[in-house]
């Protein structure tokens, strides 16, 4: 095995990031109050935590079941909305079935609101998403709808015959698509059509989180066209907070940097 070097996992100096605000972060048992479930994907509320009073789209909170066999290590989910506190998330492996399991009444462990948010954006934005991201970018499509602003999404759909959990990405992905729609103006397309419908609208900002080639190609534009794009990165986090120094990236400072500490970061930051 080789080893990785993380001793370089500060965010990127070019970039500084302020110090963290207000409430402080939540870490106790909460009541689910209810449970959707539909192709592969589940949406979940809870009582909602003062300290998640004010959470913005980006952030995150770790979550695990507190039933007998559960893993030990709980699992990141972007909060899309906080009157109710909600999450919402596709299953494949034990520690997310179980999360899924819960009843509602059942206590679930929660720790957060972690990482940072979207910074504001401005009126002209398209979002480009695919399956593994939505809930991050979901959130804000939402957040941006309840504040009046229009979000145009590019939603990266997968071969609908691969698996995804216990259904296909085909009907998840439409699952998902449906659940933007009310949000935002969607167009569901291949990886390798998105720079073309980039061209077509010319947005003012991007924000993306979808495959590494599909970022990559949507880093090139933006960078070619000079304009302002944020990544939404998705990696395995098994603490959330950094401790563990599992869920790094690299970066084009030839660093490597932890997700936990965004996962909201300038797209030119990002190696892919």
């Amino acid at each position: 095995m080789t080893a990785v070097d993380t001793s370089g996992t500060t965010p990127a100096t070019n970039t500084p990031r302020p110090a963290p605000s207000g409430p402080p972060v939540f870490a106790g048992d909460v009541t689910v109050r209810s449970i959707t479930e539909g192709s592969g994907v589940t949406v979940m509320t809870f009582d909602t935590p003062h300290a998640f009073d004010g959470t913005r789209a980006g952030q995150f909170m770790m979550v695990s079941s507190n039933r007998d066999g559960a893993p030990l290590l709980a699992r990141p989910m972007s909060i899309i909305g906080t009157e109710p506190l909600e999450i919402a998330f596709g299953y494949q492996g034990e520690g997310t079935r179980l999360i899924a399991a819960a009843e509602p009444g059942e206590k679930l462990h929660l720790l957060g609101p972690l990482g940072d948010p979207f910074p504001p954006l401005g009126p002209e934005v398209t979002v480009v998403v695919e399956g593994a991201h939505f809930g991050t970018m979901l959130a804000l499509c939402r957040e941006r709808h309840a504040a009046g602003e229009a979000t145009r999404v590019l939603f990266v759909t997968r071969p609908p015959e691969q698996p995804a959990g216990p259904v296909t990405a085909g009907e998840q992905d439409a699952a998902l698509m449906a659940m933007f729609e009310p949000y935002a103006d969607l167009t569901a397309l291949k990886g390798d059509a998105v720079i073309e419908a980039l061209e077509a609208r010319h947005p003012g900002v991007v924000a993306a989180g979808a495959f590494d080639h599909v970022m990559a190609r949507v880093q090139a534009w933006c960078e070619a066209g000079g304009v302002t794009g944020y990544a939404a990165l998705q990696v395995a986090m098994p603490c959330g907070i950094g401790a563990c120094k599992s869920c790094i990236k690299k970066f084009r400072d030839d660093r490597y940097h932890l997700v936990c500490d965004g996962p909201i970061f300038p797209l030119e930051e990002v190696a892919f």
